[in-house]
């Protein structure tokens, strides 16, 4: 069955909730981060209820298999906008028999476009298949524009 995207509404809260929970516990950068039910279902909502963000649903046959979420940022030099992605995550089982990832970004680019923004910045940071996530990106024709470092001082 074909991938549907649609925007998600407050109603979609305890589903991408669950799925984030997923994310979290298969994503290698996430170890020694706490899950907060709490502050997890305040980020869906945001990003959900914000009149300068979105969250899109992957769903097949009904199921939630995917999401991906949108904000837009404002440069620290301009007035002008752009789009950051905020979170990409589609279900293991789905990843490499359906196009949820590819429709998610479409979905994020249209989004970035409609409101006439700049660009979108996506990034890999979950540790999740990094690899595969930056060749479909690249591949939509993204390209490295940054490097980011990371310290860890104490696990959480």
């Amino acid at each position: 069955m074909a991938v549907k995207i649609r925007i998600a509404n407050r109603l979609d809260t305890a589903s991408v909730l669950s799925l984030g929970l997923r994310m979290h516990e298969e994503a290698p950068s996430y170890r020694g981060v706490p899950f907060d039910d709490r502050r997890t279902a305040e980020s869906i909502l945001r990003m959900i209820e914000g009149s300068d963000a979105d969250l899109f649903l992957a769903e097949q046959d009904g199921q939630l298999i995917g999401f991906a979420g949108v904000i837009e940022q404002g440069y620290f030099f301009s007035n002008a906008s752009y789009a950051m992605e905020m979170t990409v995550y589609v279900h293991p089982d789905h990843r490499k028999r359906s196009r949820a990832g590819y429709l998610l970004i479409k979905a994020l680019e249209a989004w970035a476009q409609a409101r006439g923004l700049t660009r979108l910045v996506v990034g890999v940071s979950t540790g999740i298949e990094n690899n595969s996530a930056v060749e479909l990106y690249e591949r939509m024709g993204y390209s490295k524009t940054s490097t980011s470092l990371e310290k860890v001082f104490n696990d959480v």
